[in-house]
């Protein structure tokens, strides 16, 4: 009988930017973001915001993890990159707790909520619907009286 793969799968969320992020075994680290290595994708904002992740959580907790991220309804190129960062840190998180120990979970989760919170808590904020009698969601159009 065959040996199943351990994997989990996760979500990150920014404005209207949704990405997901597969969590597997294997024999090194590997990170693709839609098909493409993080060291030779062309976002530097991206690359920037996962090598924070990885020194947070320090490179040997995830050696031996393959991470597959990737992307749908792209909104801007910053929510992508704070996106891909959330899914690839929770992705981290929900292995260990999954597949590990307890403490070494809080720990990893201790590290990046000290960090940045918003590593692994969604920012709720979201673009105010626009009403009539204006060209924005609050804003009026200017009244002229001659």
């Amino acid at each position: 009988m065959s040996q199943t793969k351990r994997s989990v799968c996760t979500q990150g969320k920014r404005k209207s930017t949704t990405v997901t992020c597969v969590c597997s075994e294997s024999d090194k680290f590997s990170l693709t973001v839609d098909m493409v290595p993080y060291k030779i994708h062309s976002d530097k904002l991206m690359v920037a915001k996962i090598k924070e992740i990885i020194c947070v959580v320090d490179q040997q907790n995830i050696d031996g993890l393959s991470f597959e991220i990737t992307t749908k309804n792209k909104g801007g190129d910053v929510s992508l990159a704070y996106a891909v960062r959330m899914a690839f840190a929770k992705a981290i998180v929900s292995y260990y707790g999954t597949y590990h120990d307890e403490w070494k979970k809080q720990e990893i989760k201790k590290l990046l909520m000290g960090f940045d919170r918003y590593c692994l808590v969604a920012d709720v904020r979201r673009k105010e619907p626009k009403k009539y009698g204006g060209p924005g969601a609050r804003a009026r159009y200017q009244k002229s009286y001659r």
